[in-house]
C-alpha cells in the first residue's frame, strides 16, 4: 500500500506487539470465512485419524498448512503425506533433509501423541487415600531422567514427578516421597537424608539433608523440589518435584470424582497435557519430540537385562545399572507374563519385589516395565465372594469385578497377589499365575488401574487442535496486516518466533527469520548469492544470538526490517521517512547508519540502538 508512511507502520507495529492476540481475536470476529473454516476443522478433527483422512479434508488441510506457513504447498499431497507419516526426528526424514522449521511444526502437529492412559474406572468403586502414610500418588519420569548425568543439562533436566493426594493430613506421605527421592544422598555424619512435613506443610530435614524448596503452582498446590544433581553454576540437572494435590477427604463417588479432577488439574499445572474422559480414563499425552514433559517409560518398554540367574540368595532380582532407573510400584514383565512389582532398588541395581516372582528369570533375559506410570494406594476396591487358596488360578469378585480388564494387578494390603488374565460377566477372574497367598471370603482387595500405551491421533488431542487453530488465526491476521503495511507480516512473525532460536543453523532453517535478520543487518541481495558455507561464516561473525533473541534485540531488528520494507515500496518520501529510507542527496539512509553496513565488506551489525526512540 504505497500511501502508508514508514513512521505510520512503526506506530502500528508497536501497538500490535503489546498484545497481538487481542488484535487477532478482533480480526477473527470480522472474518466470517476464517471462522467457518475453523468451525469445520474443529468439528471434523477428532475423526481425522490417518494421513489419508487429513489429506482428503481440504478445509482441515488448509487450516493446518496455513497455521505453519506452508499454505502454498496444499496441493503437494506426496510431500504432505511424508511429513505426516514420517518420524520427523529420523535422519532420513523429509524434515531433516530440508532442515525446514515450517515442515517440522507441521509434522509435529499431525503426528500421533504417545499416550499413557490410566483406566481409573467407576468412581463409585475407586479406592483413593488422602491422608497419613497411605495417600494415593502417581509417579512418573521424563525422558532425560534415565540419561547419564553428563548428558543432563539445566535446560533439559531429568525430572521425576510425584503427585500425592493430600486432604491436609498427608504429611507423612509427602515426607516419605521426599525421603525416597533423597535415597543415596547423605546428610551430616554420612547418614541417609530423611524428612518430615508438618501439618502446615513445612519441611524439616535431618542434619545436613539436601535443601527442599517449595513453590505454589497455578492450581494452588504446594510443589516440593529436591535437586539430586546440579551443574557448575548450581542449576538443577536432575531433580524431583513432589506435588501436594489439594483435595477434600471423602468416600462418596462425588468426592472421588472431585479428587481425580484435582489430580488432573495438578498434572496440567505441571505442564502435562492431561485429559480426563467421562469413562474414568485419565490420559497423559506426550508432546511430539523429546521435551521436558515427555514421559520416559511407556507400556512394554524394555529397560533392563538380568545379570544374574533368577533371584539372588537374599531374594533380589539382579538388573545392574538399568535396574537403578526403576522405582517402587513399577510392574515388571518378561514381555508376556508379569514378573512382579518393584518394592525397592539398591545402589547396585538389585531389585526387591513385593512378592516372589511369578516366572523364572535367567541371565540375559529382557525385563520390561508394564506400568510406565507408578501408582500407589489407588485402584478399585473389590470384596471377594468366596475364599481362594494360595496357588489358585481363579478368584470370585462378584458383579463389581466384571469391570476389570486383563493385565490389572490385584493387591492385598499393598502386596501383589495376582494379575487379571480374563474375567467373565459374573466377576469370576482367571489369573495369569496362581495366587501368591490365600484369600478369605469377604476379603477387601485393591485392583490397580490398568495402564495402556496406545497412541492418540494428533487431531484427537484437543490441546493440539486449539494450538493449530490459534496458529492459523494468527497467521491469517499477520497476512492481512502485511497486505496493508508491507513487511508487517514478517515483522510480527519474527517478533513472536525469534526468541526460540538457539543456533545459526536454526536461524537458517527458517527463511522468514533469516530474511528479517539479513535485512536488518543491511545485507543486500548479495547475501542470497553466496554459497551455504559463506552464509554460515558471515552470520556466525555478525549475529549475536544472545542479544538478538532478547526482547529488545528482537523488536529492534523487526523495526529495522519494517523501515527497509516501507522504503522499497514508497517511490519518493520526504522528511524523516526520506532520511530513514536513504532518499537524501547523499543517499545515506538512517537504516544503514543504524546497522553500520551497506555491503558485504562493511556490515558489522554493531551500532547504537537508535530505533529505541520509537519504543
Amino acid at each position: 500500500m504505497s500511501g502508508v508512511s514508514g513512521s505510520s507502520a512503526l506506530a502500528v507495529y508497536l501497538s500490535v506487539i503489546k498484545d497481538e492476540q487481542v488484535h487477532v481475536a478482533q480480526s477473527v470476529k470480522s472474518d466470517t470465512q476464517l471462522a467457518a473454516s475453523v468451525a469445520s476443522f474443529r468439528a471434523s478433527a477428532a475423526g481425522l485419524t490417518s494421513a489419508a483422512a487429513i489429506l482428503k479434508n481440504y478445509t482441515a488441510l488448509s487450516v493446518i498448512t496455513g497455521a505453519y506457513n506452508i499454505g502454498g504447498q496444499i496441493g503437494r499431497t506426496a510431500v504432505l503425506k511424508d511429513l505426516i507419516t514420517q518420524d520427523a526426528d529420523a535422519s532420513n526424514s523429509l524434515v531433516r533433509q530440508t532442515a525446514s522449521t515450517d515442515y517440522l511444526h507441521f509434522a509435529r502437529a499431525t503426528s500421533a501423541r504417545a499416550t499413557q492412559t490410566i483406566s481409573l474406572g467407576d468412581s463409585g468403586t475407586l479406592s483413593l487415600g488422602t491422608s497419613g502414610a497411605s495417600a494415593s500418588s502417581l509417579t512418573m519420569q521424563n525422558t532425560a531422567w534415565g540419561l547419564d548425568t553428563a548428558k543432563q543439562t539445566s535446560t533439559a533436566p531429568g525430572i521425576q514427578w510425584s503427585f500425592v493426594l493430600n486432604d491436609g493430613t498427608a504429611g507423612r506421605s509427602i515426607a516419605a516421597a521426599l525421603t525416597n527421592a533423597a535415597a543415596g544422598m547423605t546428610g551430616a555424619g554420612g547418614t541417609s537424608a530423611t524428612y518430615t512435613v508438618s501439618a502446615a506443610g513445612t519441611v524439616s530435614g535431618s542434619p545436613g539433608a539436601p535443601a527442599v524448596t517449595t513453590t505454589t503452582d497455578s492450581a494452588g498446590n504446594t510443589v516440593y523440589a529436591l535437586a539430586l544433581s546440579t551443574d557448575a553454576a548450581g542449576n538443577t540437572i536432575k531433580g524431583v518435584r513432589i506435588v501436594s494435590v489439594k483435595v477434600t477427604e471423602g468416600t462418596a463417588a462425588t468426592d472421588r470424582t472431585s479428587q481425580v479432577g484435582a489430580l488432573t488439574g495438578a498434572l496440567k499445572a505441571a505442564g502435562f497435557n492431561a485429559q480426563l474422559g467421562s469413562n474414568g480414563d485419565l490420559a497423559i499425552l506426550d508432546p511430539p519430540g523429546a521435551g521436558t514433559n515427555t514421559l520416559a517409560l511407556s507400556y512394554g518398554n524394555a529397560i533392563a537385562v538380568a545379570t544374574g540367574n533368577t533371584l539372588a540368595i537374599d531374594g533380589r532380582l539382579m538388573l545392574g545399572d538399568a535396574g537403578k532407573l526403576l522405582t517402587a510400584g513399577q510392574v515388571l514383565t518378561d514381555g508376556t507374563t508379569e514378573i512382579g512389582t518393584v518394592k525397592s532398588v539398591d545402589s547396585l541395581g538389585n531389585v526387591t519385589l513385593m512378592a516372589p516372582p511369578n516366572t523364572s528369570i535367567r541371565a540375559g533375559d529382557t525385563i520390561e516395565v508394564a506400568l510406565g506410570i507408578g501408582l500407589a494406594n489407588v485402584g478399585s476396591m473389590q470384596v471377594t465372594t468366596s475364599a481362594a487358596s494360595s496357588g489358585a488360578t481363579t478368584l470370585a469378585l462378584g458383579n463389581t469385578g466384571a469391570a476389570l480388564r486383563p493385565g490389572q494387578i490385584i493387591t492385598s494390603a499393598g502386596v501383589t497377589v495376582g494379575t487379571v488374565g480374563s474375567v467373565d460377566p459374573h466377576g469370576n477372574v482367571t489369573l495369569l499365575a496362581g495366587l501368591t497367598q490365600a484369600i478369605g471370603r469377604g476379603a477387601s482387595l485393591v485392583v490397580l488401574p490398568s495402564v495402556s500405551g496406545a497412541p492418540t491421533a494428533a487431531l484427537a488431542d484437543k490441546a493440539n487442535v486449539d494450538s493449530i487453530v490459534n496458529a492459523d488465526e494468527t497467521a491469517s491476521y499477520e497476512t492481512q496486516m502485511g497486505a496493508q503495511y508491507p513487511g508487517m507480516d514478517d515483522a510480527l512473525y519474527y517478533t513472536r518466533t525469534m526468541g526460540s532460536i538457539t543456533s545459526i543453523a536454526g536461524l537458517m532453517s527458517n527463511p522468514t527469520l533469516l530474511k528479517v535478520v539479513t535485512t536488518s543487518l543491511g545485507m543486500g541481495d548479495w547475501f542470497g548469492g553466496l554459497d551455504f558455507d559463506q552464509q554460515v561464516s558471515i552470520l556466525t561473525k555478525k549475529v549475536d544470538l544472545k542479544a538478538m533473541t532478547g526482547v529488545p534485540g528482537i523488536q529492534r531488528s523487526a523495526q529495522q526490517y519494517l523501515i527497509s520494507e516501507q522504503s522499497s515500496v514508497v517511490p519518493k518520501l520526504t522528511g524523516l521517512v526520506a532520511l530513514l529510507a536513504g532518499q537524501s542527496q547523499s543517499d545515506t539512509s538512517l537504516l544503514s547508519l543504524i546497522t553500520g553496513a551497506t555491503s558485504a565488506d562493511d556490515s558489522t551489525g554493531k551500532s547504537d540502538p537508535i530505533l529505541s526512540l520509537f519504543a
